[in-house]
């Protein structure tokens, strides 16, 4: 397939159920996966410098450089 330009051939096995790829474009992964975080309650941050990360049964909480 053409990925960036450089013909790679496809892979022989893909670790998926289904014998076939799609692709999407990444404007609409962001979309979907932004949808779907705030579905869950998440807030979103952009251009943050993430110097923390904790996870417990609760859920994950991400320290950021500014304290928050």
């Amino acid at each position: 397939g053409l990925f960036g330009g450089v013909m790679k051939p496809w892979p022989e096995r893909l670790d998926t159920a289904h014998p076939y790829g799609l692709a999407t474009p990444q404007p609409v992964t962001e979309r979907l996966l932004n949808e779907r975080a705030l579905e869950l309650g998440t807030e979103i941050r952009r251009g943050s410098e993430v110097i923390g990360i904790g996870q417990d049964e609760d859920g994950v909480t991400v320290e950021l450089a500014d304290g928050t």
